[in-house]
């Protein structure tokens, strides 16, 4: 696929933080970056960039977008943003109206642009260790999300441990 050399598929800023998707399709793969920094208002100072590389694939077979209804997760981050942080991206398809994440008191609204959607929130992603043997059995997401579709159709409780929804 082409370098991340375009603008952000999605960019949002909460307070103090920026959030940043950049993302690239090729026949085979799309492939996410997912970036936060700390950028004080007026101040053009940043800190704290954190970043994450994610992506989906379908082997040799061509990539295809998700179909209309469902959703696809590339990436799954967990980081250090002043405490523990956490974000989800994914494709969407073209039915898909929201995206809400649900880790811990508030649930998150995903914010949906160019077939995309990306939440993020204080907290964690996944489980804490110890795990198993060689990391065996590993961490597991700590959420669950919603989809509602255009014609307001609600799928609710979805494993993000499942290969799409």
């Amino acid at each position: 696929p082409a370098a991340f050399d375009g603008p952000p598929a999605i960019a949002e800023r909460r307070g103090n933080y920026v959030y940043l998707l950049f993302t690239r399709t090729s026949a085979q793969v799309a492939l996410t970056i997912d970036c936060v920094a700390e950028i004080r208002p007026a101040s053009g100072d940043v800190s704290g960039i954190k970043f994450a590389a994610g992506g989906a694939g379908a082997g040799d077979a061509p990539l295809t977008a998700p179909a209309a209804g469902e959703v696809e997760l590339t990436s799954i981050t967990q980081f250090d943003l002043d405490g523990t942080a956490a974000s989800v991206a994914g494709r969407v398809g073209s039915d898909v109206a929201a995206v809400t994440i649900h880790a811990g008191e508030r649930p998150v609204a995903a914010t949906l642009g160019h077939g995309w959607f990306v939440a993020w929130w204080p907290g964690a992603a996944f489980t804490p260790p110890p795990y198993g043997p060689s990391g065996e059995g590993g961490p597991k997401a700590t959420f669950t999300y919603d989809v509602r579709l255009a014609d307001g159709t609600v799928r609710t409780g979805l494993n993000p441990e499942a290969a799409s929804s």
